[in-house]
């Protein structure tokens, strides 16, 4: 099921051991989930790395959905609801998912969260609404992937948030859907 774990600056690649016995074994910063299998067809193991919270205490890191367009298209990838996430590593610092078909997230408050960031080709509305809404007070860097058409939809996603597309912005951004958001 994880055949990637990054800890630090080095990956772990084993296909055939078992979750428990590789995270058993590591002191864990940073997790990375890559393919699970058919990433358009079923959503991430939100669940059971939930339930493995307990023996990841020291997770700072966590990157949901790290595969290229050959393994999967950022639009088919498959979600579900990652509220879960936040109560189950309160010491979490970076958060990254890849992907939004069938994302949602429910409002939170988290006090450890620096960066936040969404690579999607459409974020969903309730997403958008819902960290909005959440109180990340350490919170130094959002980033969010809207796509061509999802500029549209931000507008009722956000209504109190400046969308700043300027050219000074983008300098050294190459990918359009890059979009600042602030105050």
């Amino acid at each position: 099921m994880f055949t990637e774990l990054s800890v630090g600056l080095a990956t772990v690649r084993r296909e055939s051991a078992p979750k428990s016995t590789l995270i058993d074994r590591l002191p864990i910063q940073a997790l990375v989930i890559g393919n699970w299998g058919d990433p358009a067809e079923s959503a991430p193991p939100i669940a059971e790395i939930a339930e493995l919270a307990d023996r990841m205490p020291d997770l700072r890191a966590l990157f949901l959905a790290d595969m290229t367009p050959d393994e999967c298209e950022i639009s088919w990838i498959e979600h579900c609801d990652i509220t879960p996430l936040f109560a189950a590593f309160p010491k979490l610092e970076v958060l990254r998912v890849r992907g939004s078909k069938n994302l949602e997230m429910q409002p939170v408050t988290h006090t450890a969260l620096r960066e936040l960031a969404f690579e999607t080709g459409g974020l969903p509305a309730g997403v958008a609404r819902a960290v909005a809404a959440s109180d990340f007070p350490a919170l130094e860097h959002l980033e969010l992937w809207f796509g061509e058409e999802g500029l549209e939809r931000l507008g009722t996603a956000l209504p109190d948030v400046r969308i700043d597309t300027s050219e000074s912005q983008f300098e050294e951004a190459e990918d359009e859907r890059y979009v600042a958001v602030g105050e």
